[in-house]
């Protein structure tokens, strides 16, 4: 079991970011705000009545306190859960907040928002899947121990009977209105980059009585009141709770959205690329003898810390095979341990992750909250850690320690690896020979010209 999880620091508590997507929730009224930057979708508590057999609304006298419809949420406070916690209940883990408030006597209105980690295929009901993807937001609407009417002279219910208890929520991307797109889903916003939908997947069903009910006919329900985008959820009379499932799917889309589309879009800066799985030039590595420096510091030959295949911590040299670009500028993934290290990588940069150092190796773009990384120090053996946190920064420098004897680079602490198990293997058995071969012939500048530079 993971520890528990925190935001990336530069979130506020109740957020949860993960794969270029941040659901971000607010105290009052049971606000969430999802975005991925260019793009971002609302979600509000509205209104929520009880319903005789016939749809009429009723315990609406007395007491507000002690009604039993309430037609805005706006001044309602909600308890945040600021820390995120991991879940797989649906089979593809997740990240999720939780928020709640109490409705009436002890019944309490609950709403977990999840960002699933991973591509998949979830069954939020028994007769319904989805697919989703790493930033498909879901976020379930749980109401308990709700006090239906059943037939009390006094008020609120005036002899009146619950038969049914209906929730309305505020949506909207940023279209102008929702539109219907197929049975049960309706786009919310269209991506201006990707041109792909934003869209809300709706259910049917919702979980009450111990087993799936359909929602009665016509629901669920969309509608405009002026500029309100109300989608309404009729739940039938039960006894516990009732939980409901929607799904938004869309925000994924983007990550780091790329210009549009134009006509005299200038060239690129040289070395700008992030295909190159590099580090900022201001990350630190540790010479052999223990002198800390700044990667666009180091020269060919230069020794420093770094990890064999089998976990130890030794000393490899600066190849000239390495990748230097100081010029550059890209956007980096940022990975936060449970022991306060962080590392910047590009996206395409690998990390030995999982229970044994060093053959197992994800790149940046791969790597989840809860995985273990390896950490090392001038001290002692390598030791694990937990990534905690993942976010994202823009930065200065293009630079990849490739090491003539397959190493693993040790950067800001972290284990690190300049490329796939299988090259960093190859690297270890050849490297050594082509830079003899290529010093003998003087011909090294024009073979890295053939084979980093032109990249």
């Amino acid at each position: 079991m993971p520890p528990p999880q925190l935001p990336p620091p530069s979130l506020p508590p109740g957020a949860l970011y993960n794969g270029g997507v941040t659901v971000n929730v607010l105290g009052q009224s049971g606000k969430m705000t999802l975005s991925n930057g260019p793009n971002s979708v609302t979600v509000e508590m509205d209104n929520l009545f009880e319903l005789d057999a016939s749809g009429s609304m009723i315990g609406n006298t007395g007491p507000n306190d002690q009604r039993h419809s309430r037609n805005t949420f706006a001044s309602v406070a909600f308890t945040i859960n600021s820390m995120p916690r991991r879940s797989s209940q649906y089979g593809v883990p997740a990240d999720t907040i939780d928020f709640s408030t109490t409705l009436l006597d002890s019944s309490q209105l609950s709403v977990a928002s999840m960002i699933f980690l991973q591509d998949g295929i979830i069954k939020p009901t028994a007769n319904e899947s989805w697919t989703v993807a790493g930033g498909t937001i879901k976020f379930s609407v749980n109401i308990s121990s709700w006090p239906f009417c059943s037939g009390e002279s006094t008020q609120p219910c005036n002899g009146a009977t619950g038969a049914f208890l209906q929730f309305g929520m505020q949506i909207k991307g940023s279209a102008d209105a929702s539109l219907p797109n197929g049975a049960k889903r309706y786009t919310l916003a269209r991506d201006a980059y990707t041109g792909k939908n934003i869209s809300l997947e709706l259910s049917d069903e919702v979980y009450a009585n111990g087993k799936w009910l359909r929602m009665p006919a016509g629901y669920p329900r969309f509608e405009m009141q002026g500029s309100k985008q109300l989608f309404t959820f009729r739940f039938p009379r039960f006894t516990g709770s009732a939980l409901y499932d929607p799904v938004i799917a869309g925000l994924e889309t983007v990550l780091s959205p790329p210009p549009p589309p134009s006509s005299s879009k200038p060239p690129p800066s040289p070395g700008a690329s992030t295909n190159n799985p590099c580090f900022p030039g201001s990350a630190m590595v540790t010479l052999a003898d223990g002198t800390a420096v700044r990667i666009d510091q180091l020269q060919k030959g230069d020794l420093i810390l770094a990890a064999t295949s089998d976990g130890a911590i030794s000393t490899d040299e600066i190849n000239f095979l390495s990748i230097v670009k100081p010029k550059a500028t890209a956007t980096f993934v940022t990975l936060a341990t449970d022991s306060g290290r962080r590392l910047s990588l590009t996206a395409e940069h690998h990390i030995p992750v999982g229970t044994f150092c060093c053959s197992d190796l994800k790149t940046a773009k791969e790597v989840l909250i809860g995985e273990t990384v390896w950490l090392a120090s001038t001290k002692g053996p390598l030791k694990p850690s937990t990534i905690v946190a993942i976010g994202s920064e823009s930065n200065a420098g293009l630079h990849s320690p490739v090491l003539t004897n397959g190493g693993f680079p040790i950067v800001n602490g972290f284990v690190t690896a300049f490329d796939s198990i299988t090259k960093v293997t190859m690297a270890r058995f050849a490297l050594t020979y082509l830079t003899s071969i290529c010093e003998a012939l003087n011909q090294c500048d024009r073979l890295r010209l053939a084979l980093v530079d032109s990249e």
